[in-house]
């Protein structure tokens, strides 16, 4: 995540992939006895469900297509937010 641009492109494709759903939280629920793996996965879901507008720094974008990124971004969140309410 360190090399994610102005444009989120990292943040972006790992919402539309669905790593959090598919991904970390069975991770987390399968492996939660150990503790590097933990740690690490904690630290990737803790960067990946940053609030958008933050990272936009308490400004939303006005130009269009950093607009519909800072959407597209929104839209992960919540379906983050979904997954981690169904979680097992």
């Amino acid at each position: 995540m360190r090399r994610d641009g102005d444009d989120h492109e990292i943040r972006r494709h790992l919402g539309t992939a669905n790593i959090v759903e598919t991904d970390l939280l069975p991770i987390i629920v399968e492996y939660s006895n150990n503790s590097d793996l933990f740690d690490l996965v904690i630290r990737l879901l803790v960067n990946l469900t940053t609030p958008a507008l933050l990272i936009y720094n308490e400004q939303p974008p006005t130009e269009k297509t950093q607009s519909q990124y800072y959407l597209q971004m929104l839209s992960h969140l919540q379906k983050y937010k979904r997954a981690f309410r169904d979680i097992n």
